[in-house]
C-alpha cells in the first residue's frame, strides 16, 4: 500500500558524552515489480493489487488490452471491439458473427474463459490490422479490399492454380488470428542466419508466430493457439534456388514459373500459421508436404497443357 516511512536517529545513551553521526544514509532499493494486478474470470479487475509508486501508469492491463478508465467508462478496448468486463460482454457485435452462428455476437471468449482466450483476429490483414480480402464479398466468392495491395493480390494469385494452394489461400483469408504478409523484393537471396550462408542454405520464406499456452477443457491437456502471425517471401531467395536448379520439400523446380514457385513457398509458410502446426513435434513436416503437393500438381497441370 502507498504510505509513507518515518526515519530517525538518536543517542539513547545514558552516557553525557557528545555523539555526532556525519554518514548516515538511507538506501531505497525499489523491487524490480513495478505492477501486480488479478482479475476476475471475464476480465473484471479484483480490487487490490500494487504498483510501484515511481511507476508510470500502465493503461495495457487484462489480455494485454487498453483499459478506458476516462469519463467512468471502465471498459476494455480490444482491437476490434470493446468489453465491458463487469458483465462479461461486448456491446459491438462481433465482425465475424455470420461465421459462428451457435455463438452470441456479444458474447466474451464464447464464454470459455477457463479453457480459452478473447482472440479478436480478423483474418488477412495488413500491418494496420485492416482486412485485405473479403471472403464473403462478390455474392460469397471472395474479393479483396481496398486495402489491398499489389504485392497482396500477387501472393494470394500464385496459390489459385492448384486445388491445395486454393485450400491454403481459404486458410490464409479465413484464420481466426490476424497474418500479415509480406513479399521481401530484396534482389539478392536471404539467409537465416551467417552458419547458413555458409552452408548456402536459402531462406524462401519465413513465418513468425506469436502464441499462447490454453488448457482444453475437454482434454484436460495444454494446447498452443495462435494469437497473430507474420509471414515473409524472400523473392531473392526464390529466383537464386531457381537459377541454381534447386529443390524446395524434395521436389524439382525445373519447369516452373516464378509465380508458381512463390505459391509452394507461400502455401508452406500459411501451414505454419494453423493451430495445427504449432502442436506438433515436428511442424515442417506437414507445411513441407503442402508445398509438395502444390509443385506436383502444378506440374501435372502443365503437363496437360502440352
Amino acid at each position: 500500500k502507498a504510505g509513507f516511512i518515518y526515519i530517525y536517529l538518536s543517542n539513547e545513551s545514558n552516557s553525557s558524552s557528545r555523539v555526532f553521526f556525519d554518514d548516515m544514509k538511507v538506501v531505497v532499493t525499489e523491487s524490480n515489480v513495478l505492477e501486480t494486478s488479478d482479475y476476475y474470470p471475464f476480465g473484471l479487475q479484483v480490487a487490490g493489487g500494487f504498483r510501484r509508486v515511481t511507476a508510470k501508469e500502465n493503461r495495457f492491463k487484462f489480455q494485454g488490452q487498453e483499459h478506458i478508465s476516462d469519463l467512468g467508462l471502465n471498459w476494455d478496448s480490444f482491437k476490434w471491439r470493446n468489453h465491458q468486463p463487469d458483465i462479461g460482454r461486448f456491446f459491438n457485435v462481433d465482425p465475424l458473427a455470420d461465421d459462428y452462428v451457435y455463438n452470441s455476437p456479444y458474447a466474451f471468449a464464447e464464454n470459455r474463459v477457463i479453457d480459452g482466450r478473447e482472440l479478436e483476429g480478423l483474418e488477412w490483414v495488413n500491418a494496420k490490422g485492416q482486412k485485405v480480402y473479403d471472403p464473403k464479398a462478390n455474392g460469397g466468392k471472395g474479393s479483396y479490399t481496398q486495402y489491398a495491395t499489389d504485392n497482396h493480390k500477387r501472393l494470394g494469385n500464385s496459390l489459385q492454380g492448384t486445388n491445395s494452394g486454393k485450400r491454403q489461400f481459404s486458410k490464409l483469408v479465413n484464420s481466426e488470428a490476424p497474418i500479415t504478409t509480406i513479399l521481401n523484393e530484396s534482389k539478392g537471396p536471404t539467409y537465416k542466419d551467417k552458419e547458413s550462408e555458409k552452408k548456402g542454405i536459402l531462406q524462401l520464406g519465413v513465418t513468425d508466430v506469436t502464441t499462447y499456452k490454453e488448457i482444453n477443457f475437454k482434454t484436460g491437456k495444454s494446447e498452443i493457439g495462435v494469437d497473430n502471425s507474420e509471414i515473409k517471401i524472400n523473392l531473392g531467395s526464390i529466383l537464386k534456388i531457381m537459377e541454381d536448379g534447386g529443390t524446395f520439400s524434395g521436389e524439382d523446380l525445373k519447369g516452373l514459373s516464378l509465380e508458381e514457385v512463390i505459391g509452394a513457398v507461400f502455401g508452406h509458410e500459411i501451414e505454419h500459421t494453423t493451430q495445427e502446426n504449432v502442436n506438433v513435434k515436428e511442424p515442417e513436416e506437414p507445411a513441407h508436404d503442402i508445398s509438395a503437393e502444390i509443385i506436383r500438381e502444378t506440374k501435372d497441370q502443365n503437363d496437360e497443357k502440352k
